[in-house]
């Protein structure tokens, strides 16, 4: 008993110390990507607080002097960025004004292209201003259209007997001519999950019209199996054959 005793304490200890280094290991990981985290978080403040004594001291000669080539550094670099920020945006200006020199409108009343940089229309002399807010007009016209049908849409219902979308309001179905089902249809189709026509979930809404009077169930008939069907033609046979 022993022998086993001292096995048992070892397999013990071995599972202790693994258990252990686990532990110290996900510890030591935990640890060291806190302290990344905040070292990230000292260089970003440190960057932040260099950049507001940059500000608050570059004209002090009390705080410049012996750092000259940091200050004038930052002010060459700050220099540089400032040109390349008037440039971005002067070729963001020129690109804009090319987009809208490029920008026409159908006049309404002569069917002309015109430009928006134009006054007036070539063909019929109408006012830019007035082809520009009928446009704005008809935009959101379209707009207002297109929100409707989609609003409308979300709203359909699903006919339980035939599977057609119908309106919201309707007690008739216009496809099968069956009363809506109201609870029936809100399931098939409700206005947070819309079933649309045409599309693969309006399949799985199609129900197979339902008889007013219940039908009986076709008798099934059992499937026979070929083997006893052959047993008489074989014994025709035998019969048939003359003895020798």
């Amino acid at each position: 008993m022993g022998f086993f005793d001292n096995l048992s304490n070892s397999i013990s200890d071995a599972i202790s110390q693994g258990s252990a280094a686990t532990s110290r290991t996900a510890r030591t990981l935990k640890l060291k990507s806190k302290l990344s985290d905040l070292t990230g978080q000292r260089t970003d403040l440190a960057a932040q607080l260099g950049a507001s004594l940059y500000e608050a001291t570059k004209d002090d000669p009390a705080f410049t002097q012996g750092r000259e080539s940091l200050y004038e550094g930052i002010a060459a670099v700050d220099e540089q960025r400032e040109a390349l920020q008037a440039e971005l945006t002067e070729i963001e200006a020129q690109a804009e004004a090319e987009a809208i020199a490029r920008k026409t409108y159908t006049c309404p009343v002569c069917g002309t292209q015109v430009k928006d940089s134009a006054s007036f229309c070539p063909g019929c002399g109408k006012p830019v201003a007035e082809i520009r807010e009928e446009a704005r007009r008809a935009r959101e016209e379209e707009e207002a259209a297109a929100k409707a049908a989609a609003d409308e849409a979300a709203r359909a219902l699903i006919c339980p007997n035939c599977g057609a979308i119908v309106g919201d309001a309707d007690k008739f179905c216009q496809s099968c001519g069956k009363p809506i089902d109201r609870e029936a249809a809100v399931a098939k189709g409700t206005p947070s999950n819309p079933i649309v026509e045409g599309s693969p979930d309006a399949v799985d809404a199609i129900v197979e019209p339902v008889d007013d009077e219940a039908q009986p169930a076709a008798e099934v008939e059992k499937p026979t199996s070929s083997a006893p069907e052959a047993a008489p033609a074989a014994k025709a046979d035998a019969a048939e054959k003359p003895e020798a």
